[in-house]
């Protein structure tokens, strides 16, 4: 198993063999005793198993996907502690609750076992001795995403917001134009390290980020080009971006790579349609 422990921050990568059927898992941290993303609900024994021993104080979640909050309510239960949320968060994660999650997400992922609200509290900063993590609104990648700042350590938690330097696939409800807005704004406050909940650990943020926020933005220029030639949004991801990949079929498109630029051409969907919500 992959393992981090690099100044003060463990991170553990989290996968079963049905996430790692489609190349997938998540990393889960620990700062300041603070889990940050608790994981999903089918490695929820694997979460306990390196989370309880480093007894934590606090759980915060960097946006309301069930591979990053899916595992929260068991892991509050079997710690005692609370989970730590700004109001759009905690707002985006009852949705999530009631949301009828597509097959693909509750075969890889499973539904999310979130917690009694009585055990959520609110807020933008959670400050506890000397620990000090900051939320910053970074949306984009969702409606609800969030960053997470160490302020001691000039670390940040970026959850699914930088995920690599280039953006090839996307679900409906993404939009990329505002994620290199977000990109920026992390960017700009120049830390020292970020920690990708699929990525790992970045040591060159500055370049890395800058390296997204210019494909991004080609990306956007160039599909807007071929739509002024009469190209289909299908003809353009195909040229720009590759044809689909199997993971495409697997998702009946749901995660595909012309979803990039129906957002960039036509833009993003809502992320819980009322009639998929339970």
């Amino acid at each position: 198993m992959k393992f981090i422990d690099f100044k003060g921050v463990k991170g553990w990568f989290i996968k079963t063999a049905r996430s790692a059927a489609v190349d997938m898992g998540v990393w889960v941290y620990m700062v300041e005793g603070c889990v940050i993303d608790a994981g999903y609900t089918r490695a929820c024994d694997q979460v306990l198993e390196h989370c309880v021993p480093e007894k934590p104080d606090a759980l915060l979640i960097t946006h309301a996907h069930e591979d990053h909050a899916g595992c929260a309510g068991p892991l509050i239960d079997a710690l005692g502690i609370r989970m730590f949320l700004p109001p759009i968060l905690k707002e985006a994660l009852q949705k999530l609750q009631k949301y009828h999650l597509p097959f693909y997400r509750r075969f890889i992922w499973g539904h999310p076992k979130l917690p009694d609200w009585s055990k959520v509290s609110e807020g933008d900063v959670y400050q506890e001795g000397d620990a000090r993590l900051r939320y910053i609104f970074t949306p984009g990648h969702s409606a609800n995403h969030h960053v997470i700042l160490d302020e001691k350590r000039n670390m940040v938690f970026t959850g699914d917001l930088y995920l690599g330097p280039r953006l090839t696939m996307a679900h409906p409800w993404e939009d990329p134009a505002l994620t290199a807005k977000s990109l920026r704004k992390v960017r700009d406050m120049n830390p020292d390290t970020i920690f990708c909940a699929h990525r790992g650990m970045v040591r060159h943020p500055h370049t890395a980020l800058s390296r997204k926020i210019e494909y991004i933005e080609w990306l956007v220029g160039r599909a807007h080009e071929l739509a002024d030639k009469g190209m289909t949004n299908r003809e353009i991801a195909n040229q720009l971006l590759g044809r689909e990949k199997f993971i495409s079929k697997i998702t009946t498109g749901l995660y595909s790579r012309v979803n990039v630029i129906n957002s960039i051409l036509d833009g993003p969907k809502p992320e819980w349609p009322e009639h998929q919500t339970t």
